[in-house]
């Protein structure tokens, strides 16, 4: 069946790597009978060709509910909705529903605790959408078996996913091309709790106390300044060296990818992980968590337990070439001796 239209539906995308899928989408030259419902806070970043409908999503609770509204009414029998932003429409819409799943907190029943109160809220919220009007869908999308294999154990029926990873393709001379080395380590992450900042910062403090020092670039926007604000603590007490650019354009993280040695990616849980499909195309070394959402995508040089500060430090010692020093094995009269005990 050929779909008359396609309707984006894209509220809430505006940062991370959701927006650089977007971007990439929309710049896709065949696009046709196009319309898109766009998050106003993209379109400082995204360019939509002068022949696609757009429509902006203001960013107001308001904005949203008129925004499904919208979608509700312009939808037709013969299109297809893609909803970008990973949840099912709160309208009946007509049309093929097509949800691209991005977000694995969606379909994973851990705690939010950690997360800010306000985040805490979206994501319960998010999380009771998915649910209530999972009979909606038609069709879901995901990047990586991993999170096919959540989204089918959420969902309790049989869906149908599709696995289509979406990224843009690296320029091959970019592979060949590298800068100048200016920090041992990049981190691209926001603030968000799973990202696991402060277990690697925890890591980095273990290796200063042995006089190691690698350099660190993250890339913590203002929303995160809290964060950011305890690191510059223990950057002052420890003598860190961590750097942060904050939130810059996806051409500037292709030049910080090769202007470092490698990418350190200690997060929890992800839905894809952009960044190490990137550095992978770029032939960047890769330090990772041991985690079936990293072996979707890239094979890294190094793992470690993410929830350890020792296993973190130690794969960046291995990496580093520095060899970590084993506990003595004592035999039973050598431990005798130890302990004073001597015939």
């Amino acid at each position: 069946i050929i779909m008359r239209r396609l309707i984006i539906h894209a509220p809430g995308i505006h940062v991370g790597g959701g927006v650089v899928l977007l971007k990439e989408l929309l710049s896709e030259k065949c696009l046709g009978n196009v319309c898109v419902n766009l998050d106003e806070r993209a379109a400082a970043v995204i360019s939509v060709p002068k022949w696609i409908e757009l429509h902006y999503i203001p960013h107001s609770i308001i904005g949203r509910l008129k925004a499904e509204i919208y979608l509700k009414r312009i939808s037709k029998k013969d299109d297809s909705v893609l909803c970008f932003h990973g949840l099912p429409p709160l309208l009946p819409v007509q049309g093929n529903i097509v949800v691209f799943a991005q977000n694995r907190h969606h379909f994973e029943s851990e705690s939010l605790s950690q997360f800010a109160l306000k985040t805490r809220l979206r994501i319960t919220l998010e999380r009771l959408i998915c649910r209530l009007f999972k009979a909606r869908v038609h069709e879901y999308i995901v990047q990586t078996q991993s999170m096919k294999n959540s989204l089918m154990k959420w969902h309790g029926g049989s869906p149908v996913i599709k696995i289509m990873p979406l990224m843009k393709k690296l320029e091959k001379s970019e592979n060949k091309s590298k800068l100048e080395n200016k920090f041992d380590f990049v981190y691209v992450a926001d603030g968000e709790f799973h990202k696991n900042h402060h277990h690697l910062i925890s890591a980095l403090k273990l290796l200063a106390e042995e006089e190691i020092f690698p350099s660190l670039c993250l890339t913590l926007s203002k929303r995160h300044e809290d964060i950011m604000n305890k690191i510059d603590v223990e950057i002052a007490n420890h003598d860190l060296k961590i750097s942060n650019i904050g939130e810059v354009s996806h051409d500037e993280i292709i030049n910080l990818y090769r202007s470092s040695t490698a990418l350190i990616f200690p997060s929890t849980t992800e839905s894809f992980g952009l960044p190490l499909l990137e550095a992978s195309q770029l032939s960047l070394p890769i330090l990772a968590s041991e985690k079936d959402f990293v072996r979707d995508v890239c094979t890294p040089v190094q793992t470690f337990d993410p929830q350890s500060p020792i296993s973190i430090s130690r794969a960046i010692k291995r990496f580093l070439k520095m060899t970590e020093q084993t506990q003595q094995i004592y035999t039973s009269s050598e431990f005798l001796n130890k302990i004073g005990f001597k015939e």
